[in-house]
């Protein structure tokens, strides 16, 4: 099993293998601007995680476990994102701002 925990204060996201006792580091990314919540699709073969400071979402494939976009958020403006919440059919994404303190919802 993997695990994915992110330290918006030092900017990194670590990735853990929970199969072994202490969890073993996998990937760690470093220098974000505050990564905050992390969200994963249904069939696990995506994450998504809000980049707080940076006012985005970042798409990481979790087979290769890269960065490999940016989620276009243009119509509805991100304000300090902080948490992210998959539906169930993987089409939009739930985020919470903290900026302003609303929910948007996001095509993905």
């Amino acid at each position: 099993m993997t695990t994915y925990g992110s330290t918006p204060t030092n900017g990194s996201l670590n990735i853990l293998s929970t199969t072994v006792t202490p969890p073993s580091l996998i990937k760690k990314f470093e220098n974000l601007p505050q990564p905050w919540g992390i969200a994963f699709t249904p069939n696990g073969d995506k994450a998504y995680m809000c980049l707080h400071a940076d006012n985005s979402i970042k798409l990481i494939d979790t087979a290769t476990r890269l960065i490999t976009g940016e989620v276009n958020t243009t119509t509805h403006p991100l304000d300090r994102p902080k948490e992210i919440v998959i539906s169930s059919d993987g089409a939009v994404a739930y985020v919470a701002n903290s900026g302003n303190d609303d929910v948007i919802i996001v095509s993905l």
